[in-house]
């Protein structure tokens, strides 16, 4: 499953031609490439899909429909096929809530999600924040958030819980990315945010960090950004849904 271009629309609300034919929809190939079908026809963005453990795809859509200007980036699943769409969280939170969420993976043998939290008009980096959807779609109780002292993002990163060990408290900074090892320990990539211009991470390293408040620096190239950590563990293989 992946996310492309190959759409062709355009943003409704750019003002000139930065997102002309950039709107991204989500589709899926075989093994080798071919058989290309596509998942979705939105008119703003599907994307950031990744395969939960019951077998439907989790991503971020993008969409107006009964909701403010700045609460438009909210979780959805649907099966492989692109059918069964629905939320998951954060369709009609509209206060206390970011205004975006965005790269969601779930926390292998929970029923928890790890993401991003940022604003609506930036790029994937932000805090990370977890997500029990058992809460309830709409409940702002079910997010905590685990680095509640990141840089300064749009709209604020929301006001969910601090988790019991208190998050990582280091001041500034960008996470992109995470990747939950447990329901308490994560790696990401952190960028310290410099230059601050346009509020874009900078030099991304690959960290560890869990709620109890530790950070620890695996690798930072001098030159590259390090990003998309990833288990290299065997994992179950999600059910084929029919």
């Amino acid at each position: 499953v992946f996310s492309s271009d190959r759409s062709e629309y355009g943003s409704q609300c750019s003002g000139n031609f930065f997102q002309n034919k950039r709107i991204l929809n989500q589709y899926r190939m075989s093994p080798d490439g071919k058989n290309i079908h596509s998942l979705s026809n939105n008119k703003d963005f599907d994307r950031y899909p990744h395969v939960l453990d019951n077998g439907q795809i989790i991503y971020t859509r993008w969409e107006y429909q009964e909701r403010h200007l700045f609460n438009v980036h909210n979780l959805w699943v649907s099966r492989p096929d692109g059918s069964m769409k629905d939320p998951i969280y954060k369709e009609h939170i509209n206060s206390n809530a970011p205004q975006a969420l965005r790269d969601a993976r779930q926390i292998y043998g929970t029923d928890k999600l790890v993401a991003i939290a940022n604003g609506h008009h930036e790029w994937e980096d932000g805090a990370v924040v977890t997500i029990d959807p058992n809460k309830g779609t709409n409940d702002p109780a079910g997010m905590t958030i685990v680095t509640p002292n990141v840089s300064a993002r749009e709209g604020g990163i929301g006001t969910g819980n601090i988790p019991r060990g208190g998050g990582v408290s280091a001041t500034g900074g960008l996470y992109q990315q995470p990747f939950g090892l447990s329901e308490n320990s994560f790696l990401v990539a952190f960028s310290y945010n410099y230059p601050r211009m346009y509020g874009y991470g900078f030099n991304f390293g690959l960290y560890y960090i869990d709620v109890f408040g530790n950070k620890e620096l695996i690798h930072r190239d001098p030159v590259f950004s390090v990003s998309y950590p990833v288990l290299l563990e065997k994992r179950s293989i999600p059910p084929i849904i029919p």
